[in-house]
C-alpha cells in the first residue's frame, strides 16, 4: 500500500554567482570583433586621359605640314620626277583627296617647299644662335644648327640640288630668305671689327660663300648622320683665321717699271 501523501521532490535552487567587484584601475578589454568574410572591392579603372581635340584651323595646318614633310621624304628617296601625289599622301597617312584641299597641283606644292622649309629651318636655328658673342661664334652656332636640321630632314640635300631645275622660282625665293638673314649679321659683324673695308655688294658675295659651304659640308659629311666634330672645327678655323679677321684691304702696289737710264749721246765725228 502506497503512501497517499505526495512526496515532495526537492529541487535545487539556482546557485547565485558572486558578482566580481569592479576594479576601478583596470580597463575592460574591448570585445573581439566578429569574424566575417573579406569584402572584395572591385579595382577602379583610371580615368581616361583626355587629349584635347585640335581645332579645325590647327588640324588643317597639321595636315598641310604633314604633306610638306612627306613630300620632302619622298623627293629625298625618289627625286622630284618620281614623287607622285599618291606617294605623298600615303607617306603622310592622309586620304588621296586631302591633297587638293591645300594644293592645286603637284607643282604648286613643289613651288612652296623650299621657301617654307627655309622659314622652318630659321625658326629651329634661332634659339641655338641666341646669345652668340660675336660673328665667329654666331657662324659656328649657325653651322651646327643647320647641320642638325639637315640630319633631321635627310631629304633636303636632294631637294635643294634638283630644285633649281624643277622649281626655279622656289629655289630663288629660298636663297633670298637665307640671304636676308645673313646680311644683317655680317653688317653687325663689321661693327665688331670684322670684315672692315667690304661694301654691301661684297658682303653679299661672302654670304653666298658661307651659305654654299654649309650646304656642301652637309652633302659631303652629314648625309648619314651628324658630321664629325673635326669638320666643324676645320671650317671655323678657316673662318676665324682666314676670312673674318681682315681689318683693312690694301690695294696692290702699282708695279711701275724703273725708268731706263738715258743713253749718253754720241757725237759723230
Amino acid at each position: 500500500m502506497t503512501d497517499s501523501k505526495s512526496r515532495k521532490v526537492k529541487t535545487s535552487a539556482p546557485v547565485a554567482t558572486k558578482a566580481k567587484k569592479a576594479n576601478p584601475g583596470r580597463v575592460a578589454a574591448a570585445p573581439a570583433p566578429a569574424l566575417s568574410e573579406p569584402v572584395l572591392v572591385p579595382a577602379q579603372k583610371p580615368a581616361p586621359v583626355r587629349i584635347p581635340k585640335l581645332r579645325r584651323a590647327e588640324k588643317a595646318e597639321a595636315n598641310r605640314k604633314a604633306l610638306i614633310y612627306a613630300a620632302v621624304e619622298v623627293i629625298g628617296e625618289r627625286g622630284y620626277n618620281d614623287t607622285s601625289i599618291a606617294r605623298i599622301t600615303e607617306k603622310a597617312g592622309l586620304a588621296a583627296g586631302t591633297f587638293y584641299l591645300y594644293f592645286d597641283s603637284r607643282q604648286a606644292l613643289f613651288d612652296i617647299l623650299l621657301p617654307e622649309l627655309a622659314l622652318d629651318a630659321l625658326q629651329y636655328i634661332s634659339p641655338l644662335v641666341h646669345g652668340a658673342t660675336d660673328l665667329v661664334d654666331l657662324e659656328e652656332r649657325g653651322l651646327r644648327g643647320v647641320l642638325e636640321w639637315d640630319v633631321k630632314n635627310p631629304g633636303l640635300a636632294r631637294l635643294r640640288s634638283e630644285a633649281e631645275v624643277v622649281a626655279p622660282a622656289a629655289f630663288e625665293t629660298y636663297l633670298q630668305e637665307i640671304l636676308a638673314r645673313y646680311m644683317p649679321a655680317l653688317k653687325r659683324g663689321q661693327g665688331q671689327g670684322y670684315l672692315k673695308g667690304y661694301d654691301a655688294r661684297e658682303l653679299m658675295v661672302i654670304a653666298y660663300m658661307l651659305m654654299g659651304a654649309r650646304h656642301y659640308l652637309h652633302y659631303s659629311f652629314g648625309k648619314t648622320g651628324t658630321p664629325p666634330k673635326w669638320v666643324v672645327e676645320a671650317y671655323i678655323r678657316f673662318v676665324k683665321g682666314g676670312m673674318l679677321t681682315f681689318e683693312t684691304r690694301q690695294k696692290p702696289a702699282s708695279r711701275r717699271l724703273p725708268k731706263r737710264p738715258q743713253r749718253a749721246s754720241v757725237t759723230k765725228l
